[in-house]
């Protein structure tokens, strides 16, 4: 396991630090990227009094929304373009949890070679450990892949009680389409809670046969 992936699971407010200082490195002077942590620093301490509490994997995975939130807030404030700001929201996730997604897609061929198999094994664990209430989905029938509908999410929620819906997108709904390429799959989706939908329509397209058994 790598050190960052034990900062995430112990610590993740040092996790969210060193993926944030990295990132922001490349986007700004070193004098700058300070600045704007020390502001990150203190918008977090305001937001963590209002802190939604769900279950134990829905609050963990909220701690980094609120550090996003005060992040997103920071740059701006420093003058950051809307834009870059968004962009390195989403780069500074991906770093934190793309690392985790990697590593759990490789064990799940200890169950099965069967790519479809291992796609649902891992979503089965995440809605069972992370994704938990007040997340709800439906199941839907496919015939070329795995279906479902979430027609609750409590982080589009927490964004819109937060005056920034916008940054659901950046924060959590681009990585689920990283995600899937690392799993060598396409996620397909027209619709999303933040955007004032009635549900996020995630459509996980598996490959033909052969393309599956060469990944």
């Amino acid at each position: 396991m790598s050190s960052l992936s034990i900062l995430l699971l112990l610590f993740p407010h040092l996790a969210f630090r060193r993926a944030a200082m990295k990132h922001l490195a490349t986007s700004v002077l070193a004098n700058d990227a300070a600045h704007i942590w020390q502001r990150t620093l203190v918008l977090q301490s305001k937001l963590r009094n209002t802190r939604p509490h769900h279950s134990f994997g829905v609050d963990h995975f909220l701690r980094f929304m609120e550090w996003d939130n005060a992040l997103y807030c920071a740059m701006q404030e420093h003058g950051m373009l809307q834009e870059q700001a968004q962009q390195l929201i989403e780069d500074i996730n991906w770093e934190i949890f793309g690392a985790g997604t990697s590593i759990g897609f490789k064990f799940t061929r200890l169950r099965s070679g069967r790519l479809q198999t291992r796609v649902q094994t891992v979503l089965d664990l995440m809605f069972a450990v992370l994704f938990t209430k007040p997340f709800r989905k439906h199941h839907v029938e496919s015939k070329d892949g795995i279906a479902f509908d979430v027609v609750a999410c409590p982080i589009a929620e927490y964004f819109r009680q937060q005056g920034l819906p916008e940054l659901t997108r950046f924060a959590a709904c681009n990585l689920d389409h990283r995600m899937a390429q690392v799993w060598g799959v396409k996620l397909e989706r027209s619709q999303t809670l933040a955007a004032g939908d009635a549900r996020c329509d995630f459509r996980f397209k598996i490959p033909t046969k052969d393309a599956a058994e060469r990944y």
